[in-house]
């Protein structure tokens, strides 16, 4: 403890020689300095023997006591050897310092002359930014000076002792130098503010936005503000500074975020920068209402930690390959660069000359000129990519124009080929023919009829996918009755003399299911029209077994069908290719067999509503096989007995008495045809053209046993008017039946919310049309 007293305690500073070689005198390690942490000592104290012993010798070019509430004293000696006095300019160069005092030795002891922000700046006699004081040294003397500093704000010393004209001179160098700092951010500001009014992207405006805080921000660090735009406000000399510090560091956050894109390349580092900028205006605008001092040295750390991650999102975007981030960089780098180079010289670490002297005010200028370069390079950079993406629209917008093209010519090719088969067939029939010609000509026309129906059903079962609104039936089935007849179906159109239809029926397996019979057709039929079309000799089988679902914990089971064929095959290359919408195996096979491109696509979506799948086993020109595997709920011992249309047609025509039906319908061929069916069956049809007319025909018919009613019509749709009868209490309970196009699953929901008892979809059968009359009537 003795030898640590001896070598670091209190040791007074040489005096300064002022020979006269010297135009300007650095103080640093010329000053004793004081902590007065109570702030009661006067002069009087700190000459006093007993407080003279504690003054420091100060080890720095520029000493530094950082926020602080102690009082600071500073003791100095001047020592003038010449014969003649010395007339000095001792400069504080430090503007943001609070008060100072420096106390001049006399013949009555002492004068004080009082400097800093917390006086107007109409005090200083010598109007200048930074606390200049004159010192006049006598002849041969050796005089010593004090100074007495305290305040809120950071306390730093770099003190300079000058000859007059050379700070005159120093004066007039920093005078040009500053001007052509603010001079290039003013020129910046105006020429990316009018880059703004014309390209309206708002990056400039950010842009424009942080270098102009930050203008102003380094106006009141250089004493500037306080000099020329404020001079008489000492409350915007103390409180600019750490307020401009806020908003400069938001600015650079939100500046950063957007020409960075972090949310785009950095979603961490965004969220990061966001809560950083919350906190900075926290403390911030805590430093009014709270502890300046404390307020100020957390943001102070704060700001630093902006920094840190301003260069790591540069950096990490940079990585992701968004060129424009290293102008980012470079340019923050060189303010950083400029703090430690001024840092260094300001310690004694690095020699004083333009560059160290000046260096934040060059990095900051490189700063404000690379982050201009990199908003161009960005705007660039997002010309070329809004390019690139017009391009690939342009491209993806000719592709689909293709491919509609393709779509609505091969749709207009299938579409013909069943009406033309249908007009062929009628137009033979109204010549005179043989019984055997007309019954082939029915045949061929209603085969026509069904290819031209199972096309239509394809595509609304395709658009039903495309928009989501699909869905699943659950009813009853006979699910070998369903195969059976398709296989026969199939069966009528192959060349049965070059190829064979087989359904091969596991014997234990139960005959009815529940399932939806026209989702399980639509699957079943799609794959056995596949195979019918590309098997030109050979067999198609058409086999089914329902096994126990393993991988079900409730009681649940396994439909199992494969349809194989001995066609041309699928390569594999091509095989993971069919299941997308428009494409078959390739422009050949389209052209020699037709087709839309869509079956399988809406198996694939109807597969994936089910929860089954299927697979595929094809090699060129030996067959293909498809495995389908759903999982179904088996109705055992089911005792459901399928309606009988002969019997129903039988019973309907010895019926003496005539039941009176009310037929809404629009079209007039739909009209006739649905009135020819009811009355071959000994129905009473009662004709309505829209809504109203159905409503006054059942007031005056209030015997009518059933409506048979379409949605789409004039003057009132079939909506409106079921909802009217509904509302008559006769009619309550009055079957209606809906007859329409609109075969979705929202529009047959629709029909049972207004109050329809069941749904005929449009193209129907006759059968049918009867079996639900007597399903609803009873008779």
């Amino acid at each position: 403890m003795p030898l640590f007293w001896c070598f670091s305690g209190t040791v007074a500073a040489e005096s300064l020689l002022l020979d006269g070689t010297q135009e300007r005198y650095e103080l640093g390690y010329y000053l004793d300095t004081l902590e007065d942490q109570q702030g009661q000592w006067s002069l009087d104290d700190v000459t006093s023997s007993l407080v003279a012993q504690e003054f420091v010798r100060s080890d720095s070019m520029a000493p530094s006591f950082g926020f602080t509430s102690s009082v600071i004293w500073v003791r100095f000696e001047l020592k003038n050897n010449l014969p003649v006095s010395q007339s000095l300019l001792l400069q504080i160069d430090f503007p943001l310092l609070e008060r100072i005092q420096l106390f001049k030795p006399n013949s009555d002891g002492f004068s004080v002359i009082s400097r800093g922000t917390a006086y107007p700046f109409g005090y200083r006699n010598n109007n200048h930014r930074t606390h200049v004081f004159e010192i006049n040294v006598a002849p041969n003397s050796t005089k010593t000076y004090y100074m007495k500093v305290d305040g809120d704000e950071t306390i730093q010393l770099p003190v300079v002792l000058w000859k007059p004209e050379a700070f005159v001179q120093h004066e007039a160098y920093e005078q040009y130098g500053l001007g052509v700092y603010f001079g290039i951010i003013i020129v910046m500001c105006l020429y990316n503010f009018f880059l703004f009014l014309f390209v309206r992207d708002i990056s400039y405006l950010y842009y424009v936005s942080y270098i102009t805080f930050f203008g102003f921000f380094n106006l009141s660090q250089n004493g500037l503000a306080f000099q020329f735009l404020w001079p008489d406000s000492v409350y915007l000399a103390k409180w600019f500074n750490p307020i401009g510090c806020g908003v400069v560091l938001v600015s650079v956050v939100f500046f950063t975020r957007n020409f960075l894109q972090t949310a785009l390349y950095s979603p961490v580092v965004d969220r990061l920068l966001v809560l950083e900028a919350m906190l900075v205006g926290v403390i911030y605008g805590g430093v009014a209402f709270g502890s300046y001092q404390f307020s100020a040295s957390v943001a102070g750390g704060l700001s630093m930690l902006v920094v840190v991650t301003v260069v790591a999102a540069s950096v990490h975007c940079l990585r992701q390959g968004y060129l424009p981030a290293r102008y980012f960089l470079i340019a923050f780098s060189s303010v950083i660069v400029g703090v430690i180079l001024f840092a260094l010289k300001s310690f004694g670490l690095a020699p004083a000359n333009f560059v160290t002297t000046y260096s934040i005010q060059i990095g900051s200028s490189l700063e404000i000129i690379l982050l201009s370069l990199g908003l161009a390079s960005r705007i660039n950079t997002l010309k070329k990519e809004k390019q690139h993406a017009e391009q690939s629209a342009l491209e993806a917008a000719l592709s689909a124009n293709r491919l509609k093209d393709s779509f609505m010519s091969t749709i207009t090719h299938e579409l013909l080929t069943p009406i033309n088969g249908i007009q062929l067939s009628l137009s033979l029939l109204e010549g005179g023919v043989r019984e055997d010609e007309r019954k082939e000509y029915l045949e061929t026309a209603n085969d026509s009829t069904r290819h031209l129906l199972g096309l239509v059903e394809s595509m609304f079962a395709f658009s039903e996918a495309r928009r989501g609104a699909m869905k699943l039936e659950h009813n009853k089935l006979d699910f070998h009755a369903l195969l059976l007849g398709i296989v026969e179906q199939f069966e009528s159109v192959v060349d049965k003399e070059k190829v064979s239809v087989v359904l091969d029926w596991e014997k234990t397996a139960p005959h009815w299911i529940w399932g939806d019979r026209s989702k399980l057709t639509m699957i079943v039929s799609q794959l056995m029209k596949n195979a019918c079309i590309y098997t030109n000799e050979g067999e198609i089988i058409l086999r089914c077994t329902i096994s126990n679902n393993p991988q079900s914990d409730k009681s649940g089971d396994i439909l199992t069908l494969s349809i194989t064929d001995t066609g041309i095959g699928i390569s594999q290359d091509i095989q993971s290719k069919i299941f997308e919408e428009f494409t078959q195996a390739d422009n050949s096979i389209q052209r020699k067999y037709g087709g839309m491109g869509i079956g399988l696509s809406i198996i694939k979506d109807i597969l994936s509503l089910m929860n089954g799948t299927l697979a595929l086993e094809s090699e060129p020109h030996k067959g293909a096989v498809f495995t389908l595997e759903i999982p179904i709920e088996v109705l055992n011992g089911c005792d459901i007995v399928p309606l009988d249309i002969t019997k129903v047609y039988a019973i309907r025509g010895r019926h003496s008495k005539q039941e009176k039906i009310l037929v809404v319908e629009d079209n007039p061929v739909n009209m006739k045809l649905l009135c020819k069916v009811l009355e071959k069956s000994n129905y009473l049809p009662l004709k309505a053209i829209h809504g109203e007319e159905a409503l006054l025909l059942l007031q005056e018919n209030t015997d009518v046993v059933a409506v048979l009613m379409d949605c789409q019509m004039p003057i009132m749709d079939g909506f409106e008017a079921t909802k009217r009868i509904r509302q008559l209490d006769q009619f309550r309970a009055l079957p209606i039946i809906a007859v329409t196009a609109n075969i979705s699953e929202s529009d047959q929901q629709r029909c049972r919310d207004v109050g329809m008892n069941d749904y005929l979809a449009k193209p129907v059968k006759g059968p049918i049309i009867l079996e639900v009359l007597t399903k609803w009537t009873g008779t």
